[in-house]
């Protein structure tokens, strides 16, 4: 049936849904219901189409909608075609959306407009949202598809008949409020959140992950089990069903070790359950999963599953146990096991009860991973069991069969098959019930998930607010369980349960041939961790688990540092060796961070693979940092490498981590005055090199930009919103603000804070419009551009990691109180459609996304890592308690002055007024709780006149931690004095003067990666200064591995009279690595040189002036 409201020719007519959807399936809907294509005119003002049938809603009832719309109308401003929004009209006129305590699902009223104001929708994308409809039960309505809204009315009559166009779905249900207690944290958790998403656009990119908390191995469902990288599509793999519902197909349930579909999978071994004949052929095996039974938690997964059978499956730190019952009790029902790839084995064994193999290894450039070995066992006896060779893939794919229902248990290891049997018998033995095993694991996510908790809903709220509150409570625990899925144990118990002996395969070494029963890898002694895309977790996810588990994260920091001990190198990528992907040195500033948290982990051997990272070129480009032979010298990563300038801002951050860890240790009672000394050093050096990244801004465009090797900037036409190039996975405009480790300096150069703000705002009114024209070396348009378009947040691309930080800079603006009513306003807005199995903006990377979240509902942003403070925002929270698994506990209340209060204004810590709006990490390691209260405005000049956003002097200020006046009173970039006289961004450059000692010598302050001067003994190096110039610190830069006592500082006025220089410390060179070194006593010469006093080959000297170690009265680290 067609409805038309002729008085504005709005339509509404049945369709089959859109053409081409980027994540979801063409021609269908999202919510089971009959879908309709809405047209109409949004000049014309709102229009109201009823639908045919009354409605009479009972206490239970919920309405649902879904719409989706693309092209400019959808994408582009004013984003009329997403003016879509539901209402019921009553007997009497009155409406729904006229209850003023109203909210739907996302806390939003209900009216056109404010639902069109709230920005939760976005285009090329189903949008799902609901509301509660038990304040109005047992009063009979018709349900109106309203569209437009009253700011659209077109303000001239030559375009209100210009229409758009989409599709709509609206579902009515009886959802029945929880019976006795709350669930369960874990029970709150859909784990398909994120996973209605592919290559084309992502809202979360996830898989749904049944596993136990950092385990060694995940299960998961599979719609595709061809698909290594995105194995379960919900809605693209929904089949129609007879009732127009979609009915999901299932073709396994599998092992994964999946840290992103970007990177892909490996060790996945596939369980399929049967009855009847099985069949290893995906198409015949495959059943549909009834709707409404599919249950995905942390702890369990289960499903009804066409053909009458019903299968539930959950898991250990190593294995995983799996159950399937036939509704006929007679009937022969079993699993197939197979795998993706044939190349594996499958062995049974005489009795048909147990079984063994392994799955292939995978890519030795890319991860490493390790052969798996596999051991399973038919928890009762088996009626049939073989091999099928229906699909060809009879090395690998068989059967195990009962009678009426089957339970089979199976256990991983990467370093055998008697391994994987050890744990098969100590984690799953016959004589602890599938019962006790899936609640003991609900139990372990029920302590994790329940570390943030919000009050229950007071009894006199209104009952269409529940809601709301609910969906609150899931978008917690949810963002609780993807923190804690990774990263991934790798060790296994070689021992017993009474005596433990952890051992792992070294993935980051190469390994030799793998047998059938046993690896080939580098098996290593001790506890490994494993799976995290340092770039992606870097600024939100490592933050959060510090401040949540302190000793657990410790520990996974030390388990993560194994790759440093093994192979030389901490990885950017770990999956779970090492992975040429993504910019930056990201495990320099969780180090960072960790140390500054005071976490118990190394942190000396945490320096050392930082100090690695940043002074040494790697020969391995899956290592170290690109283009930093040349980059340490020049103080930035040259645009011949591909994303210099990303390369270059991300090492500035890493290097500001590198100083903030070099403090910690320095200030460490237990150092010895002679390694304080060396800290002191590296803090100095890096925290100069940190701010090396201003010479990459161009004045002239206002934005970063690549230099090559003689510091010029392209002479192409350059434009802002094109990705690629310099910039990864965005535009200038996206790295246009990334230095937060340096906002002051930021500031500096846009003329100040208010330049910085103006900035800002241009950065949020410049709309993203995915046009290919702008994918620049990409060659197309990619998926974070089309997120980042969809968001409608101007050039501020939330949806991925390189913008996380941006609406936190207004910080360092001249309207500082800004930062946190914007993340508020994103936070609240983008984070919708899980109940279509969305949930996120964009990509979530080992629960990078989850954690920003959860610090903008906490109100709370780490933003400077390695400083030791948070930034206070706005919550989105009201009342919200973290309790630490120590039991000590941070509660956070939020008085809001009006409803639509975000701006702070004032903060008050146990009682007493903050100074500033920065929370201490360690606030709760002075052994009580802790209160923090804070009052919001919506008044900005109250905002304004509060103390807490007074510019500050820099006695009040923390270890790297700006406000946005300090920009005048912090020095700046000081570059190598023997380089140019003028260095673009630095406060003080080299001074006239010539290289002193034989003609090779002038390579040594070339700035290049491949100098090799030899000096003999007794040879000397240095610079002739025109004029006598201060030296503080200098580096040097070995080519081969070289004493401490190989070198020795001298100085002279004339030439003929030399004076020996002592450092604050000795150190040996290692080989290619740059060394920093502090003199004892500042030096002011004319003739400054290095004596050999062994041969030794030299690639670099350095000289700076960063000012008297002496003048500052106590270390920068031990500052309040």
């Amino acid at each position: 049936m067609t409805h038309v409201v002729s008085r504005s020719g709005a339509v509404l007519e049945p369709a089959g849904g859109p053409e081409d959807p980027p994540s979801s399936r063409p021609h269908a809907g999202v919510l089971g219901g009959a879908v309709r294509a809405y047209r109409f005119a949004p000049g014309q003002g709102v229009q109201r189409i009823p639908l045919p049938d009354d409605v009479v809603p009972g206490p239970d009832t919920v309405l649902h909608w879904a719409y989706y719309a693309d092209g400019p109308a959808a994408a582009l401003a004013p984003h009329a075609a997403l003016a879509v929004a539901v209402d019921v009209v009553f007997g009497d006129g009155t409406r729904l959306a006229d209850d003023p305590g109203l909210r739907d699902r996302y806390g939003f009223p209900l009216d056109a407009q404010a639902q069109f104001d709230a920005c939760w929708s976005m285009p090329e994308q189903w949008n799902a949202d609901s509301v509660a409809l038990g304040a109005h039960a047992g009063r009979t309505g018709r349900i109106e598809v309203v569209l437009g809204a009253p700011s659209l009315v077109a303000p001239g009559a030559e375009r209100a008949d210009e229409q758009v166009t989409g599709f709509v779905e609206v579902r009515v249900e009886r959802a029945p409020a929880h019976e006795g207690a709350d669930p369960s944290p874990a029970e709150r958790v859909d784990t398909r959140r994120g996973s209605h998403a592919g290559s084309r656009f992502s809202r979360g990119n996830t898989i749904p992950i049944t596993a136990a908390p950092h385990g060694f191995c995940f299960l998961t469902p599979a719609t595709d089990a061809s698909d290594a990288r995105w194995p379960y599509q919900p809605f693209v793999h929904d089949e129609p069903g007879q009732d127009g519902a979609g009915v999901r197909r299932l073709e396994a349930v599998q092992f994964s070790h999946q840290p992103s579909p970007w990177i892909g999978d490996h060790g996945v071994l596939q369980l399929m359950p049967f009855t009847a004949e099985p069949h290893s052929d995906r198409t015949a095996r495959r059943r549909g999963i009834l709707p409404n039974t599919e249950r995905a938690r942390p702890h369990v997964y289960a499903a009804a599953l066409t053909g009458g059978l019903r299968l539930e499956v959950t898991a250990t730190d190593h294995g995983g146990a799996f159950r399937a019952l036939a509704d006929d009790p007679g009937e022969a029902v079993g699993f197939v096991l197979d795998q993706i790839r044939p190349e594996g084995r499958l062995i049974f064994a005489a009795d048909g009860v147990s079984f063994s193999g392994w799955v292939p290894e995978g890519d030795p450039g890319w991860g490493n991973p390790p052969r798996t070995y596999f051991a399973g066992r038919v928890v009762q006896s088996t009626v049939a069991y073989g091999a099928l060779s229906d699909a060809g893939r009879e090395r690998v794919a068989g059967y195990v069969a009962g009678r009426g229902s089957i339970e089979v248990r199976i256990a991983l290891s990467y370093l055998s098959v008697a391994q994987a049997e050890r744990n098969l018998a100590l984690e799953l033995p016959d004589a602890v019930s599938f019962e006790v095993l899936r609640d003991a694991l609900r139990e372990r996510w029920d302590a994790l998930l329940g570390a943030v908790q919000i009050p229950a809903l007071p009894a006199e709220s209104h009952p269409g607010r529940a809601l709301a509150h609910e969906e609150d409570a899931a978008r917690i625990a949810s963002a609780l369980y993807r923190l804690h899925l990774y990263p991934c144990r790798i060790d296994e118990n070689t021992g017993t349960a009474e005596r433990p002996v952890p051992r792992y395969a070294d993935a980051t070494a190469p390994a030799a041939p793998h047998g059938e029963t046993e690896t080939g890898a580098v098996v290593r002694d001790g506890e490994a961790h494993v799976t995290n895309g340092y770039w992606d977790t870097y600024r939100t996810a490592w933050p959060l688990l510090g401040m949540l588990d302190p000793a657990g994260t410790g520990a996974m920091l030390d388990g993560l540092l194994r790759q440093w001990r093994d192979g030389g190198w901490m990885a950017r990528w770990s999956a779970p060796g090492y992975v040429d992907c993504m910019v930056g040195t990201s495990s320099d500033q969780i180090f960072a961070d960790a140390a500054r948290r005071g976490l118990p982990f190394d942190a000396a051997a945490a320096f050392e693979s930082a100090w690695r990272n940043a002074s040494e070129p790697s020969a391995d480009p899956r290592v170290g940092r690109k283009g930093i032979g040349a980059g340490r010298f020049l103080g930035w990563i040259p645009s011949s490498v591909r994303e210099g300038m990303s390369w270059s801002i991300e090492n500035a951050i890493s290097d500001a981590g590198i100083a903030h860890l070099s403090d910690a240790l320095a200030a460490d009672p237990g150092a010895d005055p002679l390694a304080r000394a060396r800290y002191r050093a590296f803090s100095r050096s890096f925290r100069n090199r940190a701010l090396a990244h201003r010479s990459l801004f161009d004045a002239e465009t206002g934005f970063f930009r690549g230099r090559d090797e003689e510091g010029s900037f392209s002479d192409a036409p350059f434009d802002p919103r094109i990705w690629g190039g310099d910039y990864v996975e965005t535009n200038a405009w996206g790295m246009s603000v990334s230095a937060v480790h340096d906002g002051a300096g930021l500031a500096a150069l846009h003329g100040g804070p208010a330049g910085l703000r103006a900035h800002l705002d241009r950065l949020f009114a410049e709309p993203e419009t995915a046009d290919p024209a702008f994918g620049g070396t990409y060659g197309t348009v990619i998926h974070e551009q089309r997120e980042a378009r969809a968001l409608r947040s101007g050039m501020c691309a939330i949806s991925n990691q390189p913008a996380h930080h941006i609406p936190w800079m207004h910080v360092f603006g001249d309207e500082p109180w800004r930062a946190g009513a914007t993340v508020h306003a994103l936070a609240r807005r983008l984070f919708t459609g899980a109940m279509i199995a969305q949930g996120f903006p964009g990509d979530e990377d080992n629960g990078e996304t989850s954690a920003w979240w959860l610090w903008a509902a906490l109100g709370l942003y780490p933003l400077e890592l390695g400083a030791g403070v948070l930034r206070i925002g706005a919550p989105l929270l009201d009342d919200v308690t973290v309790r630490r698994t120590d039991g000590r506990a941070l509660r956070i209340r939020t008085q809001r002055e009006s409803p639509d209060a975000t701006l702070l204004a004032e903060a008050r810590l146990d009682g007493v007024p903050l100074q500033r709006p920065l929370l201490d990490v360690r606030v709760l390691d002075r052994g009580a709780d802790a209160v923090l209260d804070l009052v919001l405005t919506a008044d900005p000049g109250r905002a304004a006149a509060s103390p807490l956003w007074a510019p500050t002097g820099p006695e009040a200020q923390s270890d790297g931690v700006q406000d946005a006046a300090a920009s005048s009173r912090r020095p700046g970039w000081r570059a190598d004095l023997t380089g140019p006289v003028v260095v673009p961004g630095a406060e003080r450059a080299g001074s006239p003067g010539v290289p002193l000692g034989a003609d090779a010598v002038a390579a040594l302050f070339a700035d290049g990666d491949d100098a090799a001067v030899p000096l003999a003994e007794g040879e000397v190096a240095g610079w002739r200064f025109a004029a006598p110039t201060t030296v503080t610190d200098v580096t040097l830069t070995a080519v081969a591995h070289t004493s401490a006592d190989a070198l020795a500082w001298e100085r002279s006025t004339d030439g003929e009279t030399w004076i020996p220089i002592s450092t604050t410390h000795r150190e040996d060179l290692p080989a290619d690595r740059t060394v920093p070194f502090v003199f004892a006593a500042p030096v002011t010469t004319a003739l400054l040189r290095v004596r050999a006093t062994v041969p030794v080959v030299l690639r670099q000297i350095e000289l700076f002036d960063l000012g008297d170690p002496a003048g500052a009265s106590r270390d920068p680290a031990t500052r309040p």
